[in-house]
C-alpha cells in the first residue's frame, strides 16, 4: 500500500454503473437547464451592457458644409493597416441622409 492510497481512498466516489437511459434523460435535462441558466444571463447582461452604452454614448448633428475626416476601413493587398493612414480628409458633408448617415465628397 503506498501512502497515496491512505489519503486519497481508490473507491472514493466510485458508484455502481448507471442505466445508459437514465443517464442520457438525466445528462439532457441537465444541459437543457444550463442552457436556460446562460440565456439568462446573457439576456440580463446584455440590457446592462445597452444601458452603459447609451450612457457614454454622445450623440453628433452634423450639418451640410461640416468638415469631417473619413476613416479608412479598407486594407490594400500586401500593406499592413497597422501602419496606414486610419484617417482621410478633411472632407465636406455634402447631404444629410439620416441622423448617423451622411454623405461626404
Amino acid at each position: 500500500m503506498m501512502p497515496a492510497d491512505l489519503v486519497y481512498p481508490v473507491n472514493v466516489g466510485q458508484t455502481e454503473p448507471k442505466d445508459p437511459i437514465n443517464y442520457v434523460e438525466q445528462l439532457e435535462a441537465s444541459l437543457k437547464e444550463s442552457h436556460e441558466i446562460a440565456r439568462k444571463t446573457l439576456r440580463e447582461s446584455r440590457i446592462i451592457m445597452k444601458k452603459d452604452y447609451d450612457v457614454r454614448m454622445r450623440s453628433r448633428a452634423y450639418a451640410v458644409g461640416d468638415a469631417v475626416y473619413i476613416l479608412n476601413t479598407a486594407a490594400k493587398k500586401g500593406s499592413s493597416r497597422k501602419l496606414s493612414i486610419q484617417w482621410n480628409g478633411p472632407a465636406l458633408i455634402v447631404n444629410v441622409l439620416l441622423r448617423n448617415c451622411t454623405k461626404c465628397c
